[in-house]
């Protein structure tokens, strides 16, 4: 099968998927709740672990997931768990605690950020305050280790990593298995599994893998794809490149760049994220200069933030969190975040320290350079029109009025 024709029928596929429900659809993934630790998966954990199941059932979803993650089975006949989210202690905070008469779970939850310092030795030393036996669970999205620093002296023996790609997945799955279909239980595990599907990448492939019967056909997908990666690492650069040159058009900013390189991002590792951004404002504090910026940003998908950094005596420029802005010049940190309020911009979040905010097309889609979203690809054909549409907005909405 050549290429002309195994593209005409994964379109085919593609049309017939999307007028079906699928679990990408769910209402973590319209709110823009995928990788909120907090608010999102610690509390969905929470609640299944929590909630009764019929009592026709032998098992519960929390014995479920005591068997998922291999806690051992003269633990599993204990009655009584008592579960803690964001269990505080001393030394910090722990995601979940699950603690019986005899055995204690600790998980620490990692979706993105990196291990706090000797973290899960911190962990550690609170289960073993318990005086029980217990296991320290890392969860991961695909069953990471931690860093060296975080696991300190503790016993490996004891540290387990897990992960939502294989543990998570199996466990809601069967989940399932012991619920009432079509149920509010049934409808949230399905929603749930469609979120976790989303930051596993194991979401609906439209079924394409039949397509590839011989050799033949498999290298001309192979070739399909490294031709639309490449194109759309092209894609990338020649947005990120046009926005930059619309932007400074249209203000009297100059716009510094971080990288455009399509190519970068895609292919090679331990690189910033594509993008650029403009000084907004900077004080001197002895021989460091710190400043306020606006930034352009590929993270997945196209956003905008607002942040600090600041340039030592050497010309080394460095990220600062709000506090420490705060605490070398509170003026000027208080009065730079009230120029941001003032912008009233909708969904404006803060997290690591900046205030962010998603931008969208002409359709209101956001542009999700990491999956290849039909927004994404769409740049190919209406490059111009997106450009000036995004532009406009930040322009408008935001530069000439910060």
């Amino acid at each position: 099968m050549n290429k002309e024709k195994i593209l005409k029928e994964a379109k085919k596929r593609v049309h017939d998927q999307s007028v079906m429900d699928a679990e990408d659809d769910n209402i973590i993934c319209v709110l823009d709740k995928l990788y909120d630790e907090t608010h999102t998966h610690s509390k969905i954990i929470a609640y299944l672990l929590e909630v009764p199941t019929s009592n026709d059932n032998k098992e519960s979803f929390l014995s479920l997931f005591l068997k998922r993650i291999d806690v051992p089975a003269e633990y599993l006949s204990t009655k009584k768990w008592t579960i803690y989210r964001e269990r505080t202690f001393d030394e910090g905070r722990i995601d979940f605690v699950l603690e019986s008469s005899e055995y204690v779970v600790a998980i620490e939850m990692k979706l993105g950020a990196g291990d706090g310092s000797h973290q899960l030795e911190r962990y550690d030393r609170f289960c073993r305050s318990r005086h029980k036996e217990y296991g320290l669970y890392y969860l991961t999205i695909g069953g990471y280790e931690p860093s060296e620093q975080s696991v300190g002296g503790i016993d490996v023996n004891r540290l387990h990593c897990i992960s939502f790609s294989k543990d998570i997945l199996e466990w809601l799955g069967a989940c399932l298995g012991i619920t009432e279909y079509g149920g509010y239980k049934y409808s949230l595990i399905k929603q749930y599994i469609g979120a976790v599907r989303q930051i596993t990448d194991k979401g609906t492939t439209f079924g394409m893998s039949d397509l590839i019967k011989d050799s033949e056909t498999a290298f001309a997908v192979v070739e399909l794809h490294n031709e639309l990666q490449d194109k759309i690492a092209a894609v990338m650069s020649d947005f990120l490149k046009a926005l930059m040159e619309y932007l400074g058009e249209n203000t009297d900013r100059e716009y510094i760049v971080a990288s455009l390189d399509g190519n970068e991002y895609y292919f090679e590792t331990g690189k910033s994220y594509p993008g650029f951004y403009t000084i907004l404002d900077s004080i001197q504090v002895n021989t460091v200069l710190y400043r306020f910026y606006f930034a352009v940003e590929v993270n997945y998908k196209l956003y905008v933030y607002f942040g600090f950094d600041r340039v030592k005596k050497n010309g080394e420029e460095e990220n600062i969190n709000i506090d420490m802005m705060r605490k070398k010049d509170r003026a000027f940190c208080d009065r730079c975040l009230e120029r941001v309020w003032q912008l009233d911009i909708r969904d404006l979040k803060t997290e690591n320290d900046i205030y962010w905010v998603y931008v969208e097309n002409t359709k209101g889609e956001k542009l999700d350079f990491k999956h290849w979203s039909d927004s994404v690809i769409e740049l190919i054909d209406d490059m111009d029109i997106q450009v000036e549409y995004i532009g406009d907005y930040i322009v408008n909405r935001i530069l000439k009025r910060i």
